[in-house]
């Protein structure tokens, strides 16, 4: 794969992220995509209520809009099915938390990141 200009991430975009496997966890889903895009930081959280800590960490995640694009001519793909993809880049799994596309000049699609952990 031929990295799209000055994109610095490679991300995997995953269909089917939520559905359990046999043992009741989220499944890993189905590879769609790999694009290039830029990820940057936004901010974290840390809370722990009755022993349990929840992590939250939230980003941008900048791609081109043609790479979310399918068919001919090409379309981007549903809002609905970009939202309820998950997002892999270095190992870190994200869920996607808004979409903003610029339909005007068609250039960019910024997604808001979510990483969720939580533990004891």
């Amino acid at each position: 794969m031929s990295r799209n200009g000055r994109r610095s991430c490679l991300i995997q975009f995953y269909e089917g992220a939520d559905t359990p496997d046999e043992s009741g966890f989220p499944g890993g889903g189905t590879l769609w995509k790999t694009i290039w895009g830029d990820i940057v930081a936004e901010r974290g959280s840390e809370t722990t209520m009755a022993d349990q800590r929840t992590i939250e960490n939230y980003g941008w995640a900048s791609v081109d809009y043609l790479e979310l694009c399918e068919g001919a001519p090409p379309a981007l793909i549903g809002t609905q099915r970009l939202g309820a993809m998950r997002l892999v880049h270095e190992g870190r799994s994200y869920d996607v938390d808004s979409i903003k596309a610029d339909h005007v000049t068609k250039r960019d699609v910024v997604l808001r990141l979510v990483e969720r952990a939580s533990g004891t």
